[in-house]
C-alpha cells in the first residue's frame, strides 16, 4: 500500500535574479517529484537543478537533474528510492525574467 501526498514547495517568483528556495523535509518518503512550471518567460536563460541534503545545511546537486530553462513550460525532477532528508530547487540566472511556481509530490511505500 502507498500514501500520497502533494504539497507547495515554497519556490514561486521572480526568476530574474538567482536564488536558493527553501528546503522541503522529504525524509521518510521513497518517491520525491518536484514540478515546476515557467510563466512570463522573456529572453529568459539559467539553469534549474534540483539539490538534495540529509542535514539541511550541506546540499549536493541530484545527478541528471539540472537543466537549462529558456522559455516558458513544465520540468519535473523525480527522484526514485529518496536517500534524502531535504530538497530544494536551486535557480541560476544568466539573463531575462520569468515566473517560477513549484509543487513537490511524495509517495510512502510500505504497509499501514
Amino acid at each position: 500500500m502507498a500514501s500520497y501526498a502533494v504539497s507547495p514547495l515554497d519556490v514561486a517568483g521572480d526568476m530574474s535574479g538567482s536564488f536558493n528556495g527553501t528546503s522541503f523535509n522529504v525524509g521518510g518518503f521513497h518517491d520525491v517529484a518536484v514540478s515546476s512550471v515557467v510563466t512570463s518567460a522573456a529572453a529568459l536563460n539559467g539553469t534549474l537543478k534540483l539539490q538534495g541534503s540529509v542535514d539541511g545545511t550541506n546540499w549536493a546537486d541530484i545527478s541528471g537533474l539540472t537543466g537549462s530553462i529558456t522559455a516558458n513550460g513544465t520540468t519535473i525532477y523525480k527522484v526514485n528510492a529518496n536517500p534524502y532528508q531535504f530538497v530544494r530547487l536551486v535557480w541560476t540566472s544568466s539573463a531575462g525574467s520569468g515566473t517560477l511556481n513549484s509543487k513537490v509530490g511524495t509517495v510512502m511505500t510500505g504497509r499501514f
